[in-house]
């Protein structure tokens, strides 16, 4: 995953005004509900926010990092870790300006392919 991010878009997000130099990572996540349940004790240790939705099957989990490919790549890797491990899937990570899901300005990082 670390190897296909558009470190472009993160470029792109820093030079927005709705940033300032933070920003969180969206992981756009599908599985079973009992699935997501049992990665939110770990994802809550990371400030994770928008932990909600499970029933459907999606949930669109926010977690905060500096606008930098250290703290971006540190969040993905361990991310990447804990949903592997509760056997849930990611589509698409996006960095967005802030928490609220409607009006968040946001660039693509990652899809899955």
């Amino acid at each position: 995953m670390i190897a296909e991010v558009n470190w472009e878009n993160l470029e792109a997000a820093k030079a927005h005004p709705d940033f300032a130099g933070q920003g969180w990572l969206t992981f756009y996540l599908m599985g079973q509900p009992e699935n997501h349940r049992s990665s939110w004790p770990d994802f809550r240790e990371l400030g994770a926010a928008n932990l909600r939705g499970e029933e459907g099957g999606f949930v669109y989990a926010k977690f905060p990092v500096a606008l930098n490919k250290n703290d971006i790549g540190a969040i993905l890797e361990r991310v990447l870790q804990l949903y592997s491990q509760a056997e849930l899937d990611c589509s698409i990570v996006d960095i967005d300006a802030s928490p609220d899901v409607e009006r968040s300005k946001f660039f693509t990082l990652w899809t899955a392919s």
